[in-house]
């Protein structure tokens, strides 16, 4: 007797609800982390302030020396020979202006284009539940527009219009509300596992604060040698 077919039991996406609450839970997480981490900088800076200001005005000294002595060098190239700049630094720096100009235009092009997909308005016949997805996509909107965060803004716009808008007005909203939750959620995921494993978070949950402080100090102290030997203070 042949062996029926097993076919694979479909796992069901979690809902906007769960999603919204496991959103809560990772930014409640990562906050508790960086208000950890906050708090041992504090504690560093007020125990090594002095070491710490004197690496920084060292290290800004031998960059100077370091962007100094490039720009020397490419003078004494020019005197030599007919010079001209390098044409990728031109072109870094015209993509940089252009970038830079481009950006007000594009964040307006972006917020209108995403503003007529998710705005209340566009769902008249929308139940109560979508209506306030549909207000709370909006409001997140304009919060992304008001800041100027370009790079958020592309994802939601991203988002908004990959979610075939010519469909039924109630799915679109609640559909782009359930793809929006699960990109944050893996944004946050990812961000308080990259600070949970980051060195800084690693130190600032060490057991002996104490031994760590005069850990610090002495490496700090042998910095402050090392750069005053390469800007010859």
């Amino acid at each position: 007797m042949p062996t029926p077919p097993i076919h694979p039991v479909p796992i069901a996406e979690p809902s906007a609800d769960g999603l919204e609450q496991e959103v809560l839970r990772l930014e409640a997480e990562l906050q508790q982390a960086e208000a950890t981490l906050n708090t041992f900088e504090q504690t560093v800076r007020a125990q090594l302030g002095e070491q710490i200001r004197q690496m920084r005005a060292l290290t800004d000294l031998y960059k100077a020396q370091k962007t100094a002595k490039k720009e020397k060098r490419r003078e004494q190239k020019r005197r030599g020979k007919n010079y001209q700049e390098p044409q990728g630094l031109l072109k870094a720096r015209r993509e940089e202006e252009e970038l830079a100009s481009d950006d007000p235009a594009e964040l307006k092009r972006l917020y209108r284009e995403a503003i007529v997909q998710v705005h209340p308005d566009k769902f008249p016949a929308a139940s109560e539940a979508e209506g306030k997805q549909a207000a709370a996509l909006t409001t997140h909107l304009n919060a992304l527009y008001e800041r100027g965060d370009l790079e958020a803004l592309r994802d939601f716009h991203e988002h908004i219009l990959g979610e075939h808008p010519l469909r039924h007005t109630a799915y679109v909203a609640g559909n782009a509300t359930h793809n929006f939750l699960l990109r944050k959620k893996e944004q946050l995921a990812a961000a308080l596992a990259e600070l949970l494993q980051s060195q800084s978070y690693q130190l600032a949950v060490t057991p002996d604060r104490d031994e760590l402080m005069d850990e610090l100090r002495e490496q700090f102290e042998q910095k402050i040698v090392q750069l005053k030997k390469r800007t010859r203070q």
